[in-house]
């Protein structure tokens, strides 16, 4: 067994594990249906605080290497 990494929610107002903030985060994002919740996800209020948590993992930036440097538009004439 592992010990669950749990952190404080404002959303929810309790600890959360990890899974349950990634469920939220799915349901936030439109990928899987609300019933998967145990409450009721308010969007507003889950937009004010999930947009910016350092715990959202769909909102995270990507591994640096795979981001990119400049627009595609900026890259087009070396095409």
């Amino acid at each position: 067994m592992y010990d669950e990494i749990k952190s404080y929610c404002p959303l929810v107002d309790k600890e959360v594990s990890e899974g349950e903030c990634y469920d939220v985060q799915m349901v936030r994002s439109g990928f899987i249906k609300s019933s998967i919740l145990d409450f009721e996800l308010n969007t507003k209020r889950a937009e004010f605080f999930c947009s910016f948590c350092r715990f959202n993992q769909l909102e995270c930036e990507p591994p640096l290497a795979v981001q990119r440097v400049g627009s595609i538009s900026d890259n087009v004439g070396e095409i």
